[in-house]
């Protein structure tokens, strides 16, 4: 202000003195008018001295032109100096004294003066002054003199404003352009400069201001970036990501920690929204939210479950603001998410913590004096102490007195030096009881390392130890028998066999095996069977000595382990013989079971040890090589192993091995047997038979390997192997127009009762393009043992579809004549069985009659097997037996032969039907 004070002082000077000199100049000019005014003064004369004014006028030099006139307009005096005369002005009426006129006219640089004259009542005089020295120097000396005096004072004044300029720069424009310099600076971002103006006026105070505001805005910037960091080390830091979606529900934006948080890349997630990946049990709770917010204006909160790429579960905690965008732009929500996985894990911990105390473990609470604190409910459920009754008592409460002092000690021992204890105890109930319990204890500690506290978990381990028992008895005994199982059995016969290596004697392994138990089970169910063999282990060990183990296998083998016969072998042999002609006499006795009475026998192998082997698994195998000796032999007998027997071991062995490779390498082949009407001698069908081509041995029969085959399981490939072959057989018979009206299948109960036999049957035969009609399949009885109204639907499918179903091999085992009924068979084969006796046994012949009768009051045909004479043929015709099948009129043959047979079987029977005829003619 002090600055602006004296450039105005200065300037109001300056124009002060302008106007003096103005003031000065008009002031000088109308002393000159008065001067010209009073030279005509000096003429005023009397109206009677007009002489002396004409004189007067004629000798004034500077007067170019000069008029007297009165008021009338007379002139009384006039001059002229080679000028025209002027127009003549009007005179003022009545003028005033002191009225001085005047004009000038600066192109003629004429003045003209008026002045009225007093005199000579009232004249007037007008004058014209020209611009000599007389009349105008003083005016242009006045004027010269002003225009010096207007230069100096314009210098005067230049000089000044100068001054002021030189002043102002230095303190005003200067620093005005250092502070806009640095505003600009600061303007850019430099805030951290700083004005150097100083000074108490305005500018300076103008600086202070701007070093405030700068300073000011450097430290709020900075308190931003500080804020602006954190927030992004905040968004950033995996714990919580911010999310943006579009009212479309999709991301638009998110932090570069969601993808962690998600699983889902950033650019998968930018094509999801929430939608996609709230928890299906939160979505009700999540529209809440998302609802909320459109009306709210504060920050709503909630907490939902997602699910991750991985479809893991991950809790979040969502807090949402809806953003309201100006002009058209569409709201947006935003969201920050935080995972609270591991609190709700926590929560979930505690509440855990909270059932664990209350589960089925009793749990006792003591301080370190062993006082009771607390106990959970399952501490009264197993002793019977309430929590009343045990809070407050020591823990020695439930002390039974089975354990010792030294017991005690080494528990309370450990617990001190490991701080845990664990093991089993027993104690006892409120009602006097002993139990067995699992204990655990354990000593909490606090930050100094003394015992607080103990802690006891137990539970009641009696139905445990029951169950190990049980366990036990199951590992090592026979849980239909009751007998010691193959494990206890292999440890005793270990030990026997080396108490006999040391002892230098001999002992005995016996092999038992019952004969056709499998046709009691397939023919009479599992049950039966079960309680025969239970049957047969009470006859075993009313046998055997008690030093003697008795062992069940499986299934129905039986194992004798004889210790201590004697240190002769022949001796040791003799002994072993006696007890298994023993045991064969008694097993092959009457057995009663469910009102029903059957009879088994039993084939023995022995083994003698350890003579023949000294290893258990070898004894095992060679008495089972002899039991199976046994049963080649004729069954209900014993025998003992021999190395012959191993060899013979070896190759059945070898043949299974064989077997295996037979089906992939087509080595089985199907022999047919024709079948024939007995009164008609017509040819009806035939059987396939299986053979087994072998590479080395040739051709094998079905004895010897079918066995195997049910043994290995590949019954099932073998049977369908044979119904696939002689399908196409049958097709191509048909094809050739041969009168082979039928083609039957032998089917394993195994085969029949697979789930899907009826659709794989009916498949296999249209495959080949054959007709159902011309199939027909033989099974046993043994195919409706298990189940008998499955096996009834099945014949009923395969009957429905033209398939034949025949009963093979009725009359042996324990055929039922019920079978019959609810089977529903078309035909019925009698065994061979029946068929060689009926020349010798009547009673053959009548069973034969009957069973063929009752066939056919059921609508069933009947086939018999086995025919080899004319007598038995004939003998079956007076039986009204309706087809045979056997070496009477043909063995099995292979399809090339079997092709012969029916091209040559005509001619054959035009040969019979012709001696059939001569013998009618000879009769009559």
């Amino acid at each position: 202000m002090g600055f602006i004070a004296l450039v105005s002082t200065v300037t109001f000077a300056s124009a002060l003195l302008l106007s003096y000199t103005l003031t000065k100049q008009n002031t000088i000019l109308e002393e000159a008018r008065q001067r010209s005014s009073a030279q005509l003064a000096l003429a005023r004369l009397d109206q009677d001295n007009k002489l002396s004014l004409r004189h007067y006028l004629s000798h004034q030099s500077d007067l170019l032109y000069a008029i007297v006139t009165t008021s009338e307009g007379q002139t009384i005096a006039l001059k002229t100096k080679g000028v025209p005369q002027p127009q003549q002005a009007p005179i003022p009426q009545e003028p005033e004294p002191g009225d001085v006129r005047y004009t000038y006219d600066q192109e003629q640089q004429l003045l003209t003066v008026y002045q009225p004259i007093p005199w000579a009542s009232g004249y007037t005089g007008k004058a014209l002054l020209t611009s000599t020295f007389d009349v105008s120097a003083p005016i242009n000396t006045l004027q010269d003199r002003y225009i010096r005096d207007a230069v100096f004072i314009c210098l005067i004044g230049l000089v000044g404003v100068w001054s002021v300029a030189l002043l102002m720069q230095r303190y005003i424009t200067q620093p005005l352009e250092k502070l806009t310099s640095n505003a600009e600076q600061i303007a850019k971002g430099n805030y951290q400069l700083k004005n150097t103006v100083t000074g108490n006026n305005e500018v300076g105070r103008l600086a202070q201001a701007l070093n405030k505001i700068s300073h000011t805005t450097y430290s709020t910037l900075r308190d931003l970036e500080q804020r602006h960091q954190q927030l992004h080390e905040f968004l950033h830091c995996g714990l919580v990501a911010m999310v943006v979606e579009n009212e479309q529900e999709q991301f638009i934006d998110f932090s570069s920690n969601m993808p962690d948080l998600t699983g889902y890349s950033a650019t998968e997630l930018s094509g999801l929204g929430w939608k996609d990946l709230i928890h299906p049990d939160s979505q009700p709770e999540f529209m809440s939210f998302k609802a909320l917010l459109s009306f709210q204006q504060d920050d709503i909160e909630t907490e939902v479950q997602i699910l991750t790429k991985q479809r893991q579960t991950l809790w979040l905690s969502l807090v949402g603001k809806e953003l309201k965008r100006e002009g058209n732009d569409a709201n947006v929500m935003l969201f920050f998410a935080r995972s609270i996985q591991q609190r709700k894990q926590q929560e979930i911990d505690l509440r855990l913590s909270a059932v664990a105390f209350e589960t089925q473990e009793a749990i006792v609470i003591s301080d370190a004096q062993t006082n009771i604190l607390k106990v959970n409910k399952a501490f009264s459920r197993i002793t019977g102490y309430s929590s009343g009754e045990a809070i407050g008592a020591r823990t020695n409460l439930l002390q039974s007195g089975h354990h010792n002092q030294e017991f005690y000690q080494g528990m309370w021992s450990q617990l001190k030096q490991q701080g845990r204890w664990q093991g089993e105890i027993w104690n006892r109930k409120k009602n006097g009881q002993t139990y067995p319990q699992w204990q655990t204890i354990t000593a909490v500690k606090n930050e100094t390392g003394r015992v607080t506290h103990y802690i006891a978990c137990f539970q009641d381990i009696s139905e445990r130890k029951r169950a190990e028992e049980e366990i036990r008895q199951l590992a090592y005994y026979d849980e239909l028998t009751g007998l010691p199982n193959r494990r206890m059995f292999y440890q005793r016969l270990q030990q026997a066999v080396s108490a006999s290596q040391r002892n230098d004697n001999h002992g005995a392994l016996i092999f038992i095996d019952l004969d056709h138990f499998k046709d009691v089970n397939d023919s009479l169910g599992h049950l039966f069977g079960d309680k025969l063999l239970q049957e047969v282990s009470l006859r075993l060990s009313e046998l055997v000595r008690t030093e003697d183990t008795l062992a069940r296998l499986g299934g129905d083998e039986f194992v004798i382990m004889l210790e201590h016969l004697d240190n002769d072998y022949d001796k040791a042999a003799d002994a072993a013989r006696q007890l298994c002609e023993r045991l064969i006499q008694s097993l092959s006795k009457h057995y009663l079971i469910d009102q029903q009475t059957l009879r088994v026998s039993a084939s023995v192998g022995i083994s003698l040890f350890p003579s023949d082997s000294d290893d258990i698994d070898d004894l095992l195998r060679q008495a089972d090589t002899a039991m199976y000796k046994s049963k080649a032999s004729g069954r209900s007998t014993l025998r003992f192993f021999s190395h012959e027997m191993q060899n013979q071991a070896n190759a059945r062995l070898q043949l299974r091995s064989d077997l295996e490779q037979a089906i992939n390498n087509n080595e089985f082949r199907l022999h047919l047997q024709p079948q024939i009407d007995i009164k008609t001698r017509q040819l009806v069908g035939c059987e396939s038979l299986l053979r087994w081509q072998h590479p080395q041995r040739g051709l094998i029969g079905p004895a010897e390997f079918l066995t195997i085959a049910e043994e290995s399981n590949l019954i099932i490939q073998i049977g369908e192997w044979t119904l696939n072959k002689a399908s196409q057989i049958q097709q191509q018979l048909k094809n050739q127009d041969l009168s082979n009206k039928q083609i039957s299948v032998n089917i394993h109960p195994k085969h029949f009762r697979c789930p899907d036999f009826v659709d794989k049957t009916l498949k296999i035969i249209t495959s080949n393009g054959a007709s159902p009609k011309d199939i027909c399949l033989e099974i046993t009885e043994g195919v409706a043992i298990d189940n008998l109204q499955e096996a009834a639907h099945k014949i009923s499918l395969l009957q429905e579809v033209g398939i034949k179903v025949a009963i093979d091999d009725f009359g042996i085992g324990y055929s039922s004549l019920s079978y019959l009924v609810n089977l529903q068979a078309r035909e019925l084969k009698l065994d061979r069985s029946f068929i060689s006796q009926l020349s010798h046994k009547r009673e053959a012949r009548l069973m034969v009659k009957n069973l063929v009768s009752l066939a056919h009051q059921l609508n069933i045909q009947v086939v018999a097997e086995g025919v080899e004479t004319e007598q038995q043929r004939q003998l079956l015709a007076d039986l009204n037996c309706d087809i045979l099948q056997g070496y009477l009129e043909s063995k099995p043959l292979s399809l090339a032969d079997y092709y012969d047979f029916l091209l040559n079987y005509a001619q054959k029977l035009d040969s019979y039907k012709q001696q059939q005829l001569a013998s009618n003619c000879f009769t009559i």
